[in-house]
């Protein structure tokens, strides 16, 4: 009777058996599962590193070309402004000389005749009084007389 009730304990005991081996390997499964979609997760999101990482090195090497771009245009401003700046001088300082020309030209070298010809005053001497000129009319339209 003893050996009758060793048979379905016996089988309890491996159908137990079985079970928790399952088990085992049922969460032994489980685990590989979830370390693999672990392993998973954890390679796109540091793919997505790696590539916001290129494209934040990419972006500063850009900002870094541009500030070089900016800073050679500047340079070139600089050297624009100090070029026009001299030629401005230079243009003053050539028409203030022109003025003076003027100015010398029409108060000492060039002088009404003390006695005109018959044509009136149309007519002007210069200062050896050689020669008459036709400048007269010139000389009042540019110094309004």
């Amino acid at each position: 009777m003893v050996s009758l009730l060793q048979d379905p304990l016996t089988e309890a005991k491996r159908t137990i058996a079985d079970l928790k081996n399952t088990n085992r390997d049922f969460q032994a499964q489980e685990f590989l599962h979830r370390q693999s979609v672990c392993e998973k997760v954890r390679k796109r999101f540091e793919h997505r590193i790696q590539s916001k990482d290129e494209k934040i090195r990419l972006l500063k090497h850009e900002v870094a070309m541009k500030d070089e771009e900016i800073r050679s245009l500047k340079s070139q401003q600089d050297r624009r402004e100090e070029e026009y700046g001299r030629l401005r001088n230079n243009i003053q300082s050539a028409c203030t000389d022109m003025q003076n020309a003027v100015a010398t030209l029409g108060s000492a070298f060039i002088f009404r005749a003390q006695s005109p010809p018959e044509k009136g005053n149309d007519y002007s001497y210069d200062l050896i009084g050689a020669t008459p000129s036709v400048g007269y009319e010139m000389l009042k339209y540019l110094f309004k007389e």
